[in-house]
Order: C-alpha cells, then structure tokens, then sequence
C-alpha cells in the first residue's frame, strides 16, 4: 500500500500558493543587509559564503552601483520619497538589514530616512525592487547575469558585461515604476501616450559608468576591508581630511561601544565583527547596524568635529538597539 502524504492533514497552517517560493532567493524580511538579499535574488543563492564575496567582485560592485542609481531616481520619481533622498539615502538604505525594512518600528528608529522616504513607501519600494528582480532575472539576460555574479573565478567588467548590467538595471527600474504605477505602467495614456512613454524609457535608462579597472575606487569604500577601515574612509571624507592616530583610536573605541550594545558576547567576538572583511561582517545583523549608522552620521550630521559626529554616531546605534529591544527582536 503507498501512502498518499500530500491528502494528509496534521492541522498544519496551509501556505498561500506562491508564497516564498519563485526567486530562490533570501526572503523580503531576512536578517542580511538588502543588498545582499538583491544579489541573492539575482543568483539565486543564499548562503553567506557565496553572496557575500561576489558582493566584492567587479561584477557585483557595478551591479550595485547601477541599481542604487536607479533606486534613487524610481524613489523621487515613483516611490513618493522626498526631493532630498539621493544617492547616499539609498546607500544606507541597502546597507539596512531586510528585516529592519520590513519592521516598521525598527526603520523609524533610523535618523534621516523615515523622513526622507517614509516606512510605508521604503517598504513599498524594497518589495518593488525585489519582485522586479525576480521577474527580470526569467529573462535571458536576467540568465546571462545571474551566471555572470556566480563564476568563478570573478570577472572583470568588460564592454560586454557592461553593456548587459545596464540593460538589466534599465528593465529593473522600468518594472519598478509599472509595479509603483508611474507613468508608463499602463497601455493606455490618449494623445500622447507614445511620446510620455518613450521619455518614460529614457528617463529610466541609466547612463552609461566607467568601466571599472579595480572591484572597488582605490580611495572608497572596499568591502574586502573591515568595517574599521571602511568607518575610517567615510568619516575621513565627511571631515575633508586625514584622521590622526589618536582620532583612529577614538572612532574604533566609539565602533566597539556601538557594537556592545547591539551584539550579544564578549570583546573578542565584537572585534572580530570590526576587524573581518566587511562583505563577512555585515552578514551579522548588528553590525550592518552599525555600519548604517556610519553612514548616516556621515551624511546627514550638521557636526563638522570628530567628537560631535562620533557622540551622533553612538546615539544613533543607541536609539536602534532601543528599538529592536522594544520589538522583541533579536539583537
């Protein structure tokens, strides 16, 4: 006798059809910064030791670069953001953990991007980015991409490869503004349609980049470096200048009392967060925390001291761990 154990109900709560599945990738809500989950949906993959080095490649650096571009353009545009969200708005927000997006609360704890794009459109717009790549990503070119981000050894961006990431980030931020229903999102439109529709095209094109000779600009943020190092780069580049060897110590103090407050165990494992290649670190929760908090001290503080940036920074991730302690999360 063949048991059957489809018919079998053990009073189990039934998933919707389609849920979760489709994308075999990580899921909208998951711990890993957004960015991490972009590139998941596009390779298809989700575990930490793939997603996180092809996040540092040439291929993976570009992709990126053109899909915050274009983020930034559907969130002003489409997504209901304020004029002033750019391309640092957007940096931080893929630095964000998918979960703290989806969490209302959480997101709200954030200093400049509640009121630059608010929770309702941030999370409209995440769920519209992901469900674009999942649709883009059926497409040959969405195929030739995904295998592109998955071999090994990486590759360098070539015209070729380039030429395939902006169509691909092109056809992404024209499905983003049909899902969010801007202009162009429909068939109809009157006298007229044609030409608002082929402005709508080349709006959302984005210009062509540089090709890249190194993963990462020699002088930027290198996700093959610490966090550290990186917290270093862009509080040098928000102070115009060089940090002593004193300040170095201070803003590494500064990082480690952050981290003390948003990850649970001793010295040697917060260290460990701060001294890792940061593509590694930011796969942990509270330290893409962190490192969102970095970057939006840096970018939106009025301080132009190190003491004053680094006490914003440490009230910043003070404020996020009250947060996450409110909502019953994990820190």
């Amino acid at each position: 006798m063949l048991l059957n154990f489809s018919t079998l109900d053990i009073g189990a709560p039934k998933r919707k059809a389609g849920a979760g599945v489709g994308h075999y990738g990580l899921r909208d809500d998951a711990a890993a910064p957004l960015m991490i989950v972009v590139l998941s949906r596009l390779a298809r993959a989700r575990d930490d030791g793939i997603l996180a080095p092809i996040s540092a490649t040439p291929i993976g650096v570009t992709l990126l670069s053109l899909l915050k571009a274009a983020v930034s353009r559907v969130a002003v545009s489409t997504g209901g953001a304020d004029p002033s969200f750019n391309d640092q708005s957007t940096t931080s927000l893929f630095n964000l953990s998918a979960s703290g997006i989806a969490s209302m609360r959480i997101y709200d704890g954030g200093i400049s991007l509640p009121s630059k794009l608010p929770w309702p459109k941030a999370r409209a717009l995440t769920l519209a980015l992901l469900e674009s790549l999942n649709s883009v990503r059926t497409t040959d070119l969405g195929g030739r991409v995904g295998i592109l981000l998955m071999t090994l050894p990486a590759l360098p961006v070539d015209a070729a490869v380039q030429s395939d990431l902006v169509a691909l980030v092109a056809n992404v931020e024209r499905e983003m503004v049909a899902r969010l229903g801007g202009a162009g999102s429909s068939a109809g439109g009157g006298a007229g349609g044609s030409n608002q529709s082929e402005a709508s095209s080349s709006r959302s094109t984005p210009p062509p980049v540089p090709l890249l000779v190194d993963a990462i600009p020699i002088n930027g943020v290198d996700a093959t470096q610490s966090l550290s190092t990186n917290a270093r780069v862009v509080i040098e580049g928000r102070l115009g200048r060089p940090l002593a060897a004193l300040e170095i110590g201070q803003l590494d103090e500064a990082l480690a009392t952050a981290l003390s407050v948003l990850q649970a165990g001793g010295d040697a494992a917060r260290l460990k967060l701060l001294t890792d290649p940061m593509a590694i670190s930011l796969l942990t929760p509270s330290a893409a925390w962190v490192w969102a908090a970095v970057t939006e001290t840096a970018a939106d503080g009025l301080a132009t001291s190190l003491s004053t940036l680094l006490g914003e920074f440490v009230s910043t991730t003070s404020g996020i761990a009250g947060a996450l302690f409110t909502s019953g999360l994990d820190l």
